[in-house]
């Protein structure tokens, strides 16, 4: 889960999927932000390269956890996995 509540996964196309996530400069590399691992995190693809994009995020601003959760959250999944496998007996 990324720190949006957006499940990514490794084994999931990086664009295109719904699980798929880039690793991203916190602080952007465009602007100085340094590829070390302090400054990066997993972040799902879409919130990646349609909202945060070389953007320093506030925290404070309104909305940010909604705007940047585009993708599936944990209690989705986890319902996915109970109605697979309820369907499965």
């Amino acid at each position: 889960v990324d720190a949006y509540g957006n499940v990514v996964s490794i084994h999931a196309a990086a664009v295109g999927s719904v699980c798929g996530f880039q690793v991203d400069h916190i602080f952007p590399w465009c602007r100085g932000g340094l590829t070390q691992p302090d400054n990066l995190m997993a972040l799902h693809w879409y919130a990646n390269q349609h909202i945060k994009s070389d953007h320093i995020l506030n925290a404070n601003k309104d909305n940010l956890v909604e705007r940047m959760h585009v993708g599936l959250s944990k209690e989705q999944l986890l319902a996915f996995i109970q109605m697979r496998s309820s369907h499965k007996r």
